[in-house]
């Protein structure tokens, strides 16, 4: 899903670079040229946002369908005893190292 996202804001940045709203690369500054496609903007003319509309939504919705996964992965790993143990030794936040942790033990096929 991850992948898909990007995929959707670069394709986003390409399709109103060519009518001329360019954006920095990384996902902050597509994030906002979905914004201004969600809102109107009158440097889009409209039927350009109502064709790019339906990206915007897809890509809200790859947002919410990733925060569902990313929690399921923490909550799976909060009683698993092998994440315990990865996340003890790492000083970041919980909520990264327990996907950090998920990935290590789906990396490794750690056992459980």
């Amino acid at each position: 899903m991850a992948g898909q996202r990007t995929q959707i804001l670069n394709g986003l940045r390409g399709h109103l670079a060519e009518i001329g709203i360019i954006a920095a690369r990384g996902a902050r500054h597509s994030r906002a040229l979905a914004e201004v496609v969600h809102t109107g903007n009158t440097s889009i003319p409209q039927e350009v946002r109502v064709a790019r509309l339906p990206l915007a939504i897809q890509l809200d919705h790859l947002d919410v369908q990733i925060a569902v996964a990313d929690a399921a992965i923490i909550q799976l790993t909060k009683n698993d005893p092998v994440s315990s143990q990865l996340m003890s030794t790492r000083m970041a936040e919980k909520d990264i190292d327990a996907l950090i942790a998920a990935g290590v033990i789906a990396a490794t096929d750690a056992p459980h």
